[in-house]
């Protein structure tokens, strides 16, 4: 057997540890016995240790170097040969160039076809790897899956666990009682009328058959809306009822309840459906701190080069209650409100929403799910200046794991930021976990 040249060694070295990845992943590596340029094929296994028949092509580019071309401490470059390059991208599977690091028995991989779908691109030769994006071994597994996977065909399930996180905040209670008393306020804008002749205040009630029901008592602001002594009766009467006037009923307590523990701080749109949170009162962007971590900006102004106010965007939401086998969920759907002047709608407001939703991923929106929970359980709590308003407690978001899992990176094509001024907020003020 003819002796190995020092090139050889090396070479076979990073196949070696190119084929110990790909096995660590879960999927099989096939090595060529001879090699024309392309040094191995990757087959997918599915989360049931099936071959799927899917695979992908690699070359292996090993080196000793102990600094790679352009390298700083987020990446370096590979350039390839012209007849290289003409090779791969001619093959008849999408190919995966591998850069092996010996020192670091590490390695970095690009898949060719779509690096170089831009002809600019594919004129320079050029390849840039991200030290983190890029790299090879377990973590990758469902971006190697993916680009073994025809676009028309669905990605198949791999070998992992995956924890998700639902949009469902669980209700961990009520108050006890409902009170109720007869009444002669035919609606909600009499009623404030009559609130207001009394200098007080509460949202927190609904009126049906000219009766008023509330979990406050009606001693407070709210008597002057009776008409006789007010009574209770258990939550549970209504919280377990099958009657769907009742369960309309308490849907709706529910709703104004929410919305009255929260008044100080979230304004409700009619039209919309959704909660927001309120402007500050000299248009200073408005931070809250929730749990752990910095916070997030619920409000802010966005002004022009001449320092007028441009728009204004509130955090938002829908949040609706929901009933499954006896278990109440608050069903939190975050989006944005967007004013003129921290009070006036923007003209301009579907058109701003549609934008910003174009631009968030899977990790923004998870994020103001978090917030939102974490703020509704925060309002609960007791401060110094008070007692925690416990009328709906609240717990965690519902969880549930799962025995396979799709990687968002292997499906979702990354999009650059489109041109214009509208922020991008992915990243803004992420909550530690």
């Amino acid at each position: 057997m003819a002796k190995r040249t020092r090139s050889q060694q090396i070479g076979a070295t990073g196949e070696y540890l190119v084929g110990k990845l790909v096995s660590e992943m879960g999927h099989i590596w096939r090595p060529n016995t001879a090699d024309f340029g392309i040094d191995g094929q990757v087959e997918v296994v599915d989360r049931d240790c099936r071959p799927t028949g899917k695979t992908i092509s690699v070359q292996v580019k090993t080196t000793s170097a102990v600094r790679m071309a352009c390298e700083t401490d987020k990446g370096f470059t590979y350039t390839c040969s012209a007849k290289d390059l003409e090779y791969w991208l001619g093959a008849s599977e999408p190919v995966l160039l591998v850069v092996v690091r010996l020192d670091q028995q590490r390695a970095w991989w690009k898949r060719l076809d779509t690096w170089f779908a831009e002809p600019r691109q594919r004129r320079s030769r050029v390849v840039t790897f991200d030290k983190v994006d890029d790299l090879l071994g377990p973590g990758s597994e469902h971006q190697i899956a993916a680009a073994a996977t025809p676009l028309k065909d669905p990605l198949p399930l791999l070998r992992s666990s995956e924890t998700l996180t639902t949009n469902l905040l669980a209700v961990t209670g009520f108050a006890p009682v409902i009170h109720w008393a007869e009444t002669d306020v035919q609606d909600r804008q009499e009623a404030w009328a009559a609130m207001t002749a009394a200098g007080r205040f509460e949202s927190g009630f609904i009126l049906s058959r000219n009766r008023l029901y509330s979990f406050m008592p009606l001693t407070g602001a709210l008597s002057p809306l009776c008409k006789g002594a007010s009574a209770s009766f258990a939550t549970s009467e209504w919280e377990q009822s099958q009657d769907r006037d009742v369960r309309r009923s308490f849907v709706a307590l529910l709703n104004f309840t929410l919305r009255a523990m929260h008044y100080q701080e979230l304004r409700y749109h009619p039209e919309r459906h959704y909660l927001f949170h309120v402007a500050s009162s000299d248009l200073q962007p408005r931070r809250r701190k929730v749990g752990r971590g910095s916070g997030r900006t619920v409000f802010e102004v966005y002004r022009d080069a001449e320092n007028k106010v441009r728009y204004c965007r509130h955090y938002a939401a829908h949040l609706n209650f929901r009933q499954w086998d006896s278990e109440w969920y608050l069903e939190i759907n975050p989006t944005y409100h967007f004013t003129r002047d921290g009070e006036r709608e923007s003209i301009f407001s579907a058109e701003q929403l549609a934008k910003i939703k174009r631009l968030e991923r899977n990790a923004a929106v998870k994020g103001q799910v978090e917030h939102w929970a974490q703020f509704l359980v925060q309002g609960q709590s007791d401060t110094l200046f008070g007692v925690g308003d416990r009328r709906i407690a609240f717990g965690q978001l519902a969880t549930f794991t799962v025995d396979a899992s799709i990687d968002e990176r292997a499906w979702i094509v990354p999009k650059e930021a489109e041109a214009g001024d509208m922020p991008l907020l992915i990243d803004e003020g992420a909550e530690a976990s």
